[in-house]
């Protein structure tokens, strides 16, 4: 994880995806992204942020590899 300290309270954190194998990059609150690095859950640090996105913090899969390994079901059965 290479991360970035930005002027305008993010960061930008880099990671490679284990699916493709492809660097990405995305923004996060700088408080947030300290907070989660501190030791609180991602799901509570970045509660607004959607489950792709924390998962690219936890793993470095990227939306569109996270979306394909695991498609949205409907459970409206």
């Amino acid at each position: 994880m290479h991360i970035v300290h930005q002027e305008d309270n993010t960061v930008e954190v880099t990671r490679t995806c284990p699916f493709c194998n492809k660097e990405h990059t995305m923004r996060f609150n700088t408080e947030a992204f300290n907070a989660w690095m501190a030791g609180e859950h991602v799901q509570n640090a970045f509660p607004q942020s959607s489950a792709a996105h924390r998962e690219f913090l936890l793993s470095g899969a990227h939306d569109e590899c996270f979306n394909e390994a695991f498609p949205e079901e409907d459970y409206d059965d």
